[in-house]
């Protein structure tokens, strides 16, 4: 795994997108609403300092989860209409929440390409309350590229080397903002 530094948006974030697009047939992402909380004996224990029952109060407009997923679905018709897979869990690739996440996998075709490139400018703009968070791009069943927005960090997964050079070659990064 490589780290990326530096902010990822404008030209940046669309020859990245679109250069993933070349590379990556699927991606996923989550939707999480700070307005539901999944206490439960499996996870109790990672988060001792949590109280059974306490709410965060991040999220006014929605009371539940699943109408916050729907209102996300309805506003991204594109990102969410021919998903793969839905499940929710608290584990996902570099997160690990005290919140119910809904992860989903999606094709990423061309309708899922214009829909990124048309809503938003940035890779970090993917997160709560906005947009689903923490992009993931595979090919096949290989995670190739990474994101986790809240930190403003994503990583080169898969076939490094590869996607170093391609990166530097079509002036998206320098060498200097890998780790």
């Amino acid at each position: 795994m490589t780290v990326i530094f530096g902010e990822i948006n404008g030209e940046k974030f669309v020859k990245l997108i679109k250069y993933l697009f070349t590379k990556c047939d699927s991606i996923s992402f989550f939707v999480s609403d700070f307005s539901e909380t999944w206490y439960t004996q499996k996870n109790i224990s990672r988060f001792p300092n949590r109280v059974i029952g306490e709410k965060n109060s991040l999220s006014k407009n929605e009371n539940s989860l699943d109408k916050y997923v729907s209102k996300m679905e309805n506003d991204f018709p594109l990102l969410f209409e021919n998903y793969i897979k839905k499940h929710r869990d608290v584990e996902y690739y570099h997160t690990l929440s005290d919140r119910t996440l809904v992860i989903y996998e999606v094709p990423f075709d061309e309708k899922v390409l214009h829909e990124f490139l048309l809503k938003q400018d940035g890779l970090y703009s993917f997160q709560y309350p906005k947009l689903p968070e923490d992009l993931c791009f595979f090919r096949g069943n290989t995670l190739l590229f990474s994101s986790v927005s809240h930190e403003k960090m994503c990583s080169i997964e898969d076939n490094v080397d590869e996607v170093k050079r391609d990166l530097i070659e079509l002036g998206i990064f320098k060498q200097e903002q890998f780790l």
